[in-house]
């Protein structure tokens, strides 16, 4: 009996084995898969229900004299709180405080850490390229403070070997002066870009008061901005 059982394990092990050694010896596939890029850009596409608006440097350089606020204020429908020349501009959009608007440049949020808004009447429109505007939620894309909208300001590098140089001055009421200069230098891999910009107004309109009041001039009201 002994001798019949080792005989049958010896043959199970022989035909199993035989079998397994058979499997082994078969070549594997192998299935070339193609290529997948996978990109993505710092500024993000916005998500279903919100638009979009965008203005290109030509068409910022017959506002080149204004403010991100006075652009939001002429080109769109959102409410833009000014109080006057030189006062602070903040932004409420789709009934959300100024610290519902993310303001971006270059991707990069620049809102006050402390306050969480910005003054939008200290961006001037000659130091970017072009800017746009998304109304609607994109906290899920942009991170909090984007429950309003998103403003992103954009500059664009110029290459070209030729340097340029650009100059602009406008006059207003109330002793309003606005000027502007930008100078580009550079090459094929290095560019240099420089711009100032200087306002100010006296700023001394004249408001009525009451009936039967004489008009009053606003005093204590000038202002002095320069940009670099």
């Amino acid at each position: 009996m002994k001798t019949i059982a080792t005989g049958i394990v010896c043959l199970f092990f022989c035909l199993f084995g035989s079998v397994t050694l058979w499997g082994q010896s078969k070549t594997d596939t192998v299935h070339q898969l193609s290529t997948v890029n996978i990109e993505a850009n710092a500024i993000r596409s916005s998500p279903t229900g919100s638009t979009t608006e965008r203005w290109s440097e030509d068409e910022l350089n017959s506002s080149a004299t204004q403010s991100v606020a006075d652009l939001l204020n002429l080109k769109t429908n959102s409410f833009i709180k000014s109080y006057g020349m030189g006062s602070l501009a903040t932004s409420s959009i789709r009934g959300g405080s100024a610290g519902h608007t993310l303001v971006l440049w270059n991707g990069v949020p620049i809102q006050n850490p402390m306050l969480g808004q910005l003054d939008l009447s200290l961006l001037p429109l000659h130091a970017m390229e072009s800017v746009s505007f998304t109304k609607g939620g994109n906290s899920s894309l942009w991170g909090s403070g984007a429950i309003g909208g998103v403003i992103n300001l954009e500059n664009q590098s110029d290459y070209s070997p030729e340097p340029s140089i650009s100059l602009r001055g406008t006059r207003g009421s109330f002793g309003q002066r606005e000027h502007q200069i930008k100078a580009s230098y550079g090459g094929k891999r290095v560019r240099a870009t420089t711009r100032f910009a200087h306002r100010d107004a006296e700023n001394n309109f004249f408001y009525f008061q009451a009936e039967g009041l004489p008009e009053r001039e606003q005093t204590n009201a000038e202002f002095f901005q320069r940009y670099v």
